[in-house]
């Protein structure tokens, strides 16, 4: 990988897909999962002349068992509540709780990630949850990556004309400093190492693939940005 620019496409689909699946697998219906399985082979492309190859090829896998066997399914569903909604968290899931020196919950930078929301017209499905949930950190950088143009130069969030209401601000185009400003402040610093200590609680094959390849694509992105 090059350039974020060069595989914009497969790669906002694909942390499209993590981001779903890691903040609200349990609304999500069969149908649901089996709308990604096309983007497959555009995805691997992403992962090609590195290690991980075999990675997302288990993933999609593992994804098509999933959508065809209820018990699998029921199974990952489990293990989903089990990584990520049990009443003591496994691993910490937000970004405050990670970076910030009281290590609690609505912090600075969960405050920090609510701008950036604003700033691109973005909501909250949940409006009293925390910003910074790894989850959403990913579904914001995917949204990012999707409506990047390099035709244009970058802008600081806060230079936007508060003039523009939420419709038009949720279809700005944005450059792609801006994709790294937001990955170098927020998801870069610690969302490699979130989804990386996750992995060794999974034991159904759908969860060790796809957070095994969240944590590939991630440490890619982190290795573009060098």
């Amino acid at each position: 990988m090059q350039t974020i620019a060069s595989y914009s496409k497969p790669l906002s689909t694909l942390l499209h897909f993590f981001g779903m699946v890691c903040y609200d697998f349990n609304s999500l219906k069969t149908k649901d999962l089996e709308a990604y399985l096309p983007y497959f082979p555009f995805w691997e492309k992403l992962f090609e002349d590195t290690q991980s190859t075999q990675t997302i090829k288990n993933l999609y896998q593992a994804l098509i068992e999933l959508c065809k066997d209820p018990k699998k399914l029921e199974l990952a569903t489990f293990e989903y509540n089990y990584l990520f909604h049990k009443p003591t968290p496994l691993v910490s899931l937000w970004e405050s709780v990670v970076r910030s020196d009281d290590k609690l919950m609505f912090g600075p930078h969960s405050f920090a990630v609510q701008e950036w929301y604003n700033a691109f017209g973005l909501e909250l499905a949940k409006p009293h949850e925390a910003s910074d949930h790894i989850a959403l950190e990913i579904l914001f950088m995917a949204n990012l990556i999707e409506r990047m143009d390099t035709n244009i130069s970058g802008k600081k969030t806060q230079d936007f004309d508060p003039k523009i209401d939420n419709n038009e601000r949720h279809t700005t185009p944005v450059a792609e400093d801006i994709v790294w400003s937001f990955w170098n402040e927020h998801l870069g610093q610690w969302g490699p190492a979130c989804i990386q200590k996750l992995i060794p609680h999974a034991k159904t094959e759908f969860w060790i693939y796809l957070l095994s390849s969240c944590y590939e694509v991630l440490s890619i992105m982190g290795e573009s940005e060098q």
